[in-house]
């Protein structure tokens, strides 16, 4: 029952049924009985599919399936395709559907319902019925096959009527007939044997059913009897007795025994008792061609030699399994020993037997063989191994470039395999003493050598060594020389030892070690994973940009680097690149272990093995997050830059403009009275021209076209005061700290702009805390040395006062950071800023030689931090004189300026303190001008910017003409560089546009008095 249970769960069932619940409840059933349900089919096609996929057992199947093949059609298709047995299960029995069913010969019919007992029989039956019908149909070409190839005669007789079935080839042969000649007939009919004999066979054979190696005389078509060794059996064919006859000609075999019978008294003896192999055989031709040979006699030797028993009568073909196929070079031989009668002797190899041969054959009448043999198979093997192993040697000495040597230092004796002699390029045939051989290597190294084969002999210990070698041809390589003591022949001590080339080896370690010294000290970082991304190496570069050691990310994926700057996609599209081979080359942003943010220049490649397959990658790095801050920087100051042109080119005109609105007003509020009923007006008028040359002003501060007014500062009173103006103006919710060092250093700073930059960024951090926060506005000293200013270009090492303001506001994030020093960039809603806020505190810091930087995160708040040189002495305050109107004067002023409102107001400024006034529109009206009247003007008032000739060209064609002359340079903005080139080509001093009425009376007189 065990093993009936186990043949089940080894039988495999596929159920075609297109009824889910049928099936599944089916496929239950039948693994409760033990059967393996390999898959259940809905359609007749599936069921096709999964049949050949799968090779079921048998199959179940439904007549009714889905698709477009029922499942007759599929059992029709299985049946011819795959012979896997089908029973048929329906709930239909109508007779057309039956009658179709018939076409696929089904192994059993179910109705349906039907008891689970009866589908257990009906499934047992049909795979006993289906494996005997495979055995018959197995059984019955293997009998066709070994009828018709056989090589003994074969014939087939009807026991009834003595009429002959079938015979084969063999038949035909030995007969003379033809198949269509005996096919129908009877052997006496033909003349093989007489009435009487052949029924005396027949008897024989119902009597006792079979007959073993009967000897039989019969007659063949030329009448000529043969001796024919024969066996008889009687079988059934469709219930019939037949009698299948078998057997060989024996004929010649009888007489070549005749023949043999002489001589065996002689010769038994030594055939019985001669340890090698004697072996007696007729040859079978076909034709010309030997093609068998038939063993007539065999000594005890020939048994134990071949491991061949009961050979005698028997063909050479029956015996030894392939002989045809795999030894005719044998059956050539012993053919042509045979046909010529020559001897031969021969070393075979002899497939069939598995054995080696050493053979001496000879003919004692044609037509037959004689062959005294004997086993060499361990003789062959042993010859095989050894050519084998010297061969391999010789191939080994080659490929590893390996010699071997054996010398005894107390003889001078020495010997060298062809290996050794390779690797030296010697001569072939050249065998050098010791000391000859020793010359091969460097002269340091032959002590060294000689030491050790005395130490090798004397202790018996191995010794092994590294020395440089000079070939024969004067190249020097490196070698590997080991030593071993052993004993000779004649029991004397000498030593064995071998030699390798090992330069390639040596280059290797060095380039190597090398190649891992660069990596190991390469500013870059590498990091090397294996297929799965999983981190096998990285450089000490990498533990110093990541702050990750290398003990940490061994075994661990690269993704613990990930900073979520970079979404899913980029990674997706990175590792489809390098997984298809190719390098990927990009810009990564990374988190260190701290947290912080590495920006890197990456390219990642695949290392591929011999085969072309990838095995890792290799990913170098190049921190530039440094570099990038550097651009940005460098990015900012050019925009500076770009706006600066831009203001200092319309500072001109619009100071132009301004300065006679200014001018102007402050005259007219000159003339009037506070009580005047149009003062208030033109104070508006006045403060509206004052307000637009400091928006002017400003303009040019943050664009750095105007210099600053410094005076050596103590931060503590602008920090101060601003802390007072705070406290009144700041909601109460924000809580003011202030952190100022007592030490604390003096800057070369405006105050103004000092203050200016306070106020701007305190506005900026109280509009970040709407709900209020802490505003912390902190001074102190601090150095800066050569690593701090690296990232901060234009910085130079020294010391510094730093002013920083924090808040704890809402914060920015990078996006919003590396834009906010540009100007008209703001963060705040339309109409509560201009964007020139930072742009002007960027402007005044670097104007001071300061540095300025900003730390913000989103939701934690920001700092500013300002670093400005310090200078390390107290001045006293500047204590400023009450401003008083300059004195008048009667001096001739030229007054040059391209703009008519300018001249007009200048004109009233200077006649209204007593001055003579010339003016002119231009450089060349003013030189015509000038040169007529040089002798009555002491005063030229020079605009810079004019047309056709320039204030700076006229400035020097009137001082060629005038050496002495006195000059005074307006112009709209004070950065513009021909300030500073006119002053040093001997202008006296310089009035900024828009003046003031007083500013430019003071600045005329001083330079008239020539202070």
């Amino acid at each position: 029952m065990v093993m009936e249970m186990e043949t089940r769960t080894e039988t495999k069932i596929l159920i075609a049924e297109d009824e889910a619940i049928v099936g599944e409840d089916l496929a239950r059933i039948l693994r409760e009985f033990g059967y393996q349900i390999v898959g259940i089919a809905s359609k007749g096609e599936e069921a096709v599919r999964m049949a050949d996929e799968l090779k079921p057992a048998l199959i179940l199947m439904d007549i009714k399936l889905a698709g477009y093949m029922d499942g007759i059609q599929a059992a029709e298709q299985i049946r011819v395709e795959l012979d896997i047995p089908v029973i048929f299960v329906t709930a239909y029995e109508e007779e057309d559907v039956l009658s179709r069913a018939k076409r696929a010969q089904p192994y059993g019919y179910l109705t349906k319902p039907f008891s689970n007992h009866i589908l257990k029989i009906t499934i047992d039956t049909a795979l006993l019925r289906h494996a005997a019908d495979k055995r018959l149909r197995e059984s019955e070409e293997r009998f066709s096959k070994s009828f018709e190839n056989n090589p003994a005669f074969l014939a087939i007789v009807q026991m009834s009527n003595w009429e002959m079935l079938e015979v084969n080839d063999a038949w035909t042969k030995v007969t003379g007939y033809t198949r269509e000649e005996a096919i129908g007939r009877t052997p006496v009919q033909l003349g093989i044997y007489d009435d009487e004999t052949y029924r005396e066979i027949m008897a024989e054979a119902r009597a006792k059913g079979s007959v073993r190696n009967a000897e039989i005389v019969s007659k063949n078509r030329n009448g000529e009897d043969r001796v024919l060794l024969v066996s008889r059996e009687v079988i059934r064919i469709k219930d019939e007795p037949y009698l299948l006859a078998m057997g060989v000609d024996i004929t010649d075999r009888k007489r070549a025994e005749e023949t043999i019978k002489q001589s065996e008294k002689r010769y038994r003896s030594l055939f019985e008792n001669i340890l090698e192999g004697y072996v007696f055989c007729q040859m079978i031709f076909d034709g010309d061609s030997p093609v068998d040979f038939v063993f007539l006699e065999a000594n005890p030797a020939f048994e134990k030699l071949t491991c061949l028993k009961n050979v005698v009568g028997k063909r050479a073909s029956e015996v030894m399994s392939g002989l045809k196929q795999k030894d005719l070079k044998l059956i050539e031989i012993c053919g042509r020993v045979a046909l010529t009668g020559k001897p031969e002797k021969h070393e075979l190899y002899v497939h069939s037997l598995s054995s080696w041969f050493s053979a001496s054959l000879y003919s004692p009448q044609k037509g037959y063989f004689v062959s005294v043999f004997d086993n060499i198979t361990e003789r062959k093997h042993a010859e095989n191994a050894l050519s084998k192993s010297e061969q391999f040697l010789r191939q080994t000495e080659q490929i590893a470039r390996v010699g071997g040597w054996i010398a005894n230092p107390l003889t001078n004796a020495f010997h060298w395999t062809d290996g050794f002699r390779r690797i030296i390029e010697a001569p072939f045939g050249y065998q050098p003493d010791l000391e000859e051989g020793l010359k091969f290597f460097t002269p340091p190294y032959i002590p060294i050598i000689k030491k050790l084969l005395i130490h090798t002999l004397e202790s018996g210990n191995p010794q092994e060594m590294e020395a440089e070698a000079i070939t024969a041809s004067g190249r020097h390589l490196w070698t590997e020389i080991k030593f071993l003591m052993r004993v000779d022949e004649s029991g004397g001590p000498q030593v064995l030892g071998t030699i390798q080339d090992i330069t390639e080896r040596k280059q290797v370690e060095k380039d190597r070690t090398r190649l891992v010294t660069a990596i190991e000290q390469a500013a870059e970082t590498v990091l090397i994973t294996d297929t799965d991304g999983t981190v096998v190496y990285v450089n000490p570069a990498f533990e110093r940009v990541t702050g990750y050691s290398r003990d940490e990310v061994l075994g661990l994926n690269p993704r613990i680097l990930k900073s979520g700057h970079q979404d899913v996609a980029f990674y997706k599209r990175l590792w489809e690149t390098i997984a298809n081979g190719k390098t990927w080359n990009g810009f990564l942003i990374d988190r260190r272990k701290d947290g912080t943010i590495v920006h890197t220049e990456a390219t990642i490649s695949p290392v591929k093995d011999m085969s072309g397959n990838i095995v890792n990658f290799v990913a170098v790095q190049r921190d530039v997050t440094e570099e990038l801050k550097l651009q940005r920087q460098l990015a900012q100051a050019q925009k500076m830059e770009a706006v600066g042109v831009l203001a200092g080119g319309i500072a001109h005109d619009f100071n132009n403009l301004l300065q006679v609105t200014l001018g102007f007003s402050e005259i007219l509020l000159e003339e009037k009275k506070e009580t005047d009923p149009e003062y208030r007006d033109l104070q508006k008028i006045f403060q509206a021209a004052t307000s637009g040359a400091e928006l002017v002003r400003q303009l040019l501060t943050f664009s750095r076209k105007v210099e600053p007014k410094t005076v050596p500062l103590d931060l503590t009173e602008p920090i101060m005061q601003i802390k007072k103006f705070l406290n009144r103006t700041i909601p109460k919710m924000i809580d003011i700290r202030i952190n100022v060092s007592g030490d604390l250093a003096e800057v070369d700073a405006d105050p103004t702009q000092i203050e200016q930059i306070l106020m701007n960024l305190a506005v900026n951090a109280r509009d970040a805390m709407p709900e209020g926060g802490t505003l912390t506005i902190t001074a102190r000293n601090e150095t800066l040395d050569s690593e701090c200013v690296k990232c901060h270009p234009g910085v130079s090492p020294g010391d510094y006062v730093l002013l920083a303001i924090t808040d704890t506001g809402t914060g920015m994030d990078t996006g919003i950071v590396e834009h906010i020093f540009e100007p008209f960039f703001t963060t705040k809603e339309i109409g509560r800023g201009t964007g020139l806020g930072l742009a002007m505190v960027y402007g005044i810091v670097k104007q001071h030689g300061g540095h300025i930087t900003c730390q913000s995160d989103v939701a934690q708040g920001t700092t500013f931090k300002i670093y400005l040189p310090a200078i390390r002495r107290k001045t006293e305050p500047v204590t400023e004189s009450s401003e008083e109107m300059p004195a008048h004067g009667t001096e001739t002023v030229l007054l040059v300026d391209d703009e008519e409102s300018v001249r007009e107001l200048g004109t009233r400024i200077l006649a209204r303190s007593g001055y003579t006034v010339l003016t002119a529109t231009n450089g060349v009206e003013a030189l015509d001008l000038y040169t007529r009247e040089k002798d009555d003007i002491t005063l030229v008032i020079l605009d810079l910017i004019m047309p056709i000739l320039g204030g700076k060209d006229c400035l020097k064609r009137i001082l060629q003409i005038n050496p002495q002359a006195r000059m005074l340079i307006a112009s709209g903005y004070s950065g513009d560089i021909s300030i500073k080139e006119c002053l040093d080509l001997g202008a006296r001093g310089f009035v900024s546009k828009p003046f003031r009425y007083k500013e430019l009376l003071r600045q005329v007189r001083k330079t008239l008095d020539g202070s």
